[in-house]
């Protein structure tokens, strides 16, 4: 009963580390992009400030 358990349990973590695999590449995907916002972001208040 023990091992079959077990069985099951091993056969589902393939599955369960994928999805957690997908959704720390999307956390990391989302968190490049807001960097990427905000350096766009502090360059043009640099502009800005640079040409007043």
């Amino acid at each position: 009963m023990v091992s079959e358990n077990n069985e099951k349990e091993t056969k589902n973590n393939p599955i369960h580390v994928k999805g957690i695999l997908k959704d720390l590449n999307f956390i990391s995907t989302s968190l490049r992009t807001i960097l990427q916002q905000s350096e766009k972001k502090s360059n043009l208040l640099d502009n800005l400030i640079q040409y007043s």
